[in-house]
């Protein structure tokens, strides 16, 4: 719950004194859905790992009151160039005729895959977004009594997060992965949750804008292929393609997807 001083509210983020916070910040903003996670009522399936028999219908964004209005503003500037290098909304921006994006099939953990090379972009941009979410929904859990970064972590994240000039590509690695159709379409949104990752390292997942991408939450050292699969400083990334259906986290929820595709087929059956 936020803080009171005085009469005024502190907002969790700023830390500044403030009357009101804003009535509705995104948590994880609109664009960042995939197409065919709305139904005809532009509602999507809010599936939250950390709770697979919790189902809410999300309306144009996931949500919530937990920030004041300046930091709601300035993290929408984060979403704004998230968007515009990685949703289709951005396709004639600067950002996206910039970068550079070779693809060719190569042999990975996993076998023969398609992996696509980016560069020319801008890495303290495209993590300050990733991080943005993940502050976001850390803050919001915790205003909610359900934290999941412990506060060393996300005063670590938060310093990385407002210091400009500080570019870190190795305390809190970021993963891309890039989700290519096959079989069932993945309708319906991951919200963030903390998993375990490669040798037992937690990571920070969210799925969206036909990406899954992963932040390693450790204080330990890093598992080699996190160097190359990594957001690097220089402004590169190396992701792989990678079925929905093939991911960790698709196959951790699968039961509750099978229910809720249960389910909306079984409303269709019923409707005159």
């Amino acid at each position: 719950m936020p803080k009171y001083e005085g009469g005024l509210m502190i907002c969790p983020f700023c830390e500044k004194e403030v009357s009101e916070f804003h009535p509705n910040s995104h948590i994880i903003p609109e664009w960042i859905y995939e197409e065919n996670s709305y139904d005809e009522k532009h509602r999507a399936i809010g599936l939250n790992l950390d709770n697979l028999e919790k189902e809410n219908n999300v309306q144009q964004g996931y949500r919530g009151s937990f920030i004041c209005r300046t930091c709601e503003t300035n993290f929408s500037k984060n979403d704004r160039y998230g968007s515009l290098l990685l949703s289709s909304k951005g396709k004639d921006s600067k950002i996206q005729k910039d970068l550079v994006v070779e693809t060719r099939t190569c042999q990975t953990d996993i076998g023969n895959t398609e992996v696509s090379f980016w560069s020319n972009f801008k890495f303290k941009e495209l993590q300050n977004f990733i991080f943005s979410i993940l502050i976001r929904d850390h803050l919001w859990r915790k205003a909610n009594k359900r934290a999941q970064l412990n506060d060393e972590h996300y005063q670590k994240i938060k310093s990385l997060y407002l210091n400009e000039t500080l570019i870190d590509d190795v305390s809190y690695p970021i993963l891309v992965v890039k989700l290519v159709k096959n079989g069932m379409p993945s309708r319906g949104v991951f919200l963030p949750y903390v998993y375990r990752f490669v040798d037992d390292h937690r990571a920070y997942a969210f799925k969206g804008a036909g990406f899954l991408f992963h932040t390693l939450i450790s204080s330990h050292k890093k598992p080699p292929s996190t160097e190359v699969q990594k957001i690097q400083k220089d402004g590169t990334v190396c992701i792989v393609h990678m079925p929905f259906e093939e991911t960790d986290i698709f196959k951790k929820a699968l039961p509750r997807i099978l229910k809720i595709r249960e389910t909306d087929a079984r409303q269709k059956t019923l409707q005159p």
